[in-house]
């Protein structure tokens, strides 16, 4: 044994690397010794073993690491880099191989409290959230989906799951082979067989058959995934608003699908919806298709009514950000009397001239002043009478003529004089604000103690465009922090004001600056060194930290620094090649 470990330490390890009893006796018998090509090709190895993964992972640098991942055939060691907590949670390194591990993952149910290793309430949340929520796989599966090892083993088994969160996971992360498809064909949960359809959108018998399935879950999930143009026409005909809604969402709509939603039974029906409608029409990521996949899979309780109201109300936005819909259906909408589906038609991407005529004759000043805002973001000439708007008795719109960039400067002192903290506010932010007034701004209320004054006039005098150099440094000395977070967060900086915000006795404020991607490279390299463990961590989240400050905070004192670190150094490190 002594000899060969002599070889394996002096790299002749081609020979002797010959199956798992001897690499894991080698490796029980002076690991520590043996060198780092060994340890590396070991961890890279499909029968890597499970008992010396985390002790073999702990002798790689980040960039061997990084090579593990992408050239690895291990799971379980990828699983080490990743998640460490995971891996001693679910006692892998206690398994006596991969199979057994695979059936201990396989038979996990819900997070048991006394695995969280973390202390603090907001790290045991995150690593709650981490494992997957309410079952530890469901995170481990997103990542099945990025490595390039072959999982079809794990993936054979986890599609058999018990839980139904296992099959979710699974079928909306992970590549599934067709038998395991067709396996969950018939599976008992909805939830389960409303995610086939956008893994079979070319078998056409099968669409058929669940586009026919007494759960509209399901039958929505065709309508959003069906190339098939008579199989859309015969979904578009569904009453339910579920269906329609999701057919607004797929790709290969036709227009005369599309013109058909129009005329659908919920089209233009008058809901009292509970929340407003933020989802714009936009080319959806995987991740924002997974969370709302995972929404209409698991609605949070609540009355069918409300529910069918949200729906309706979501499928009539969805046909009025469409970017083919027909213009007579933006007319009607215009002219009709549901004041929630014109304030999203208001905010449309596009509006054709005739329907934004239409709109600024609309009785509702709130109408009419959020048209005038929109006009004024995206560059629409748009008629204004700036001093009836400074003089209006409607808030609405003296915070329109506040900000707009086109108000003239004696009109922006006037607004400035008569008006509240909060209109103050919005003319301070304006860049046509002359400096003058700024100035005047600072010292009215330099002394303040009222904490909306500090917040809002002296936090939008710290984040102003037009603040001279004098104002921003005379605002890092003011004793109150929201007035520095304010001067932390700002998208322009120069060299007198960083200094003041690195050396800032509040680490709050410091940590502000390290998370900010637009403070400057030298800033960030400067946080490296903080005391402070919150500015630290701030710095290891910020898109924009060095390389060569990842990398050094992968060593760092704080477990948590280090191993955000480790991940994002290996993520960006990967995106580069």
């Amino acid at each position: 044994m002594f000899t060969l470990l002599e070889n394996a330490r002096s790299n002749t390890v081609g020979k002797i690397l010959a199956g798992t009893e001897f690499k894991l006796l080698l490796l029980e018998h002076g690991w520590e010794g043996l060198p780092v090509s060994f340890i590396r090709t070991v961890a890279k190895s499909a029968d890597a073993p499970l008992k010396s993964l985390m002790q073999i992972i702990g002798r790689l640098s980040l960039k061997e690491q990084d090579d593990v991942m992408r050239n690895g055939r291990n799971t379980f060691a990828q699983m080490a880099i990743l998640w460490p907590e995971l891996f001693d949670a679910l006692q892998i390194w206690q398994c006596e191989n991969q199979q057994q591990a695979f059936d201990k993952l396989s038979a996990l149910q819900n997070v048991p409290q006394h695995w969280t290793p973390l202390d603090s309430p907001e790290n045991k949340w995150a690593f709650v959230y981490f494992c997957g929520s309410p079952s530890v796989e469901g995170r481990f599966i997103e990542q099945l989906s990025k490595n390039t090892t072959d999982n079809s083993l794990l993936i054979h088994t986890l599609c058999r799951h018990p839980s139904p969160q296992v099959r979710h996971t699974l079928l909306v992360y992970c590549q599934l082979i067709r038998d395991d498809l067709l396996f969950l064909l018939d599976d008992a949960d909805a939830g389960v067989r409303s995610l086939l359809p956008m893994h079979l959108t070319e078998d056409s018998v099968i669409l058929e058959r669940l586009s026919r399935d007494e759960e509209e879950l399901v039958r929505s999930a065709v309508a959003e995934f069906t190339p098939d143009e008579n199989l859309q026409r015969r979904l578009a005909e569904d009453a339910s608003p579920l269906v329609a809604l999701r057919l607004l969402h797929n790709k290969t709509l036709s227009d005369n699908v599309l013109e058909r939603l129009t005329r659908h039974p919920c089209a233009l029906q008058p809901t009292d919806p509970r929340n407003n409608f933020h989802a714009r029409r936009h080319e959806e990521n995987k991740a924002e298709l997974a969370s709302r996949l995972r929404q209409l899979i698991n609605p949070t309780p609540e009355s069918c009514d409300r529910l069918r109201d949200d729906r309706i109300f979501e499928m009539n936005c969805l046909l009025i950000h469409h970017p083919r819909v027909p213009e007579t259906f933006l007319q009607t909408v215009a002219t009709s009397s549901y004041k929630n589906l014109k304030r999203e038609l208001v905010v449309r991407d596009v509006l054709p001239q005739q329907v934004i005529d239409t709109l600024f004759q609309d009785e509702d000043s709130e109408i009419v002043n959020a048209l005038r805002r929109q006009c004024m973001s995206k560059g629409i000439p748009c008629e204004l009478d700036f001093a009836a708007l400074a003089n209006s008795s409607d808030k609405d719109e003296v915070y329109l003529a506040a900000q707009h960039p086109q108000c003239p400067a004696d009109l922006l002192e006037h607004i400035y004089l008569k008006g509240d903290f909060k209109v103050r506010s919005f003319v301070i932010w304006n860049v046509g604000a002359p400096l003058s007034l700024l100035e005047r701004c600072l010292e009215e209320y330099r002394d303040t103690s009222d904490i909306n004054l500090q917040f809002f006039v002296l936090g939008g005098l710290a984040s102003a465009p037009n603040s001279s150099e004098e104002i921003l440094l005379t605002l890092a000395d003011h004793p109150n922090q929201s007035v520095r977070w304010s001067l932390s967060d700002r998208t322009q900086f120069f060299p007198a004001l960083l200094e003041k915000l690195i050396h800032d006795k509040k680490a709050d404020v410091r940590a502000w600056l390290a998370q900010n991607p637009a403070c400057p490279e030298s800033a960030l390299v400067a946080l490296a060194g903080d005391k402070s463990v919150k500015v630290r961590r701030r710095l290891a989240k910020n898109p924009n930290v060095p390389l060569s400050v990842l990398e050094a905070l992968a060593n760092d004192g704080d477990a948590r620094t280090a191993r955000i670190c480790k991940r994002h150094y290996n993520v960006r490190l990967k995106a580069q090649k």
